[in-house]
């Protein structure tokens, strides 16, 4: 029994590390959301918050056939992008603010 508790705490259970991995990536995406990227008339991020958000529904799409390596996989995809998203966001914002602050 000791074994199997010690390979899956080595190896890593597949829905267990597909939850930490869906949950990391639901927060950017959430956090991209929450910073406008979302929004199309801004066109700042919108493609890298759609690109998570895609991404994020098809990873819980995947785990609930337990595909869970392709869902990590995906939600990897979907975090990189909505931190990608939020950060070009802040820098939107830092831009418009240094815009304004020099008139």
């Amino acid at each position: 029994m000791w074994i199997t508790v010690g390979v899956m705490a080595v190896t890593g259970c597949g829905p267990v590390t597909y939850i930490v991995a869906i949950n990391d990536a639901a927060e950017a995406v959430e956090e991209a959301r929450q910073s406008g990227a979302g929004d199309t008339a801004t066109g700042t991020a919108a493609y890298e918050y759609w690109l998570a958000a895609e991404h994020l529904a098809e990873a819980r799409e995947l785990a609930g056939d337990a595909e869970y390596q392709a869902a990590m996989d995906l939600a990897e995809t979907a975090e990189n992008a909505g931190h990608r998203a939020r950060m070009l966001m802040r820098e939107r914002s830092q831009a418009q603010a240094g815009h304004e602050a020099s008139r």
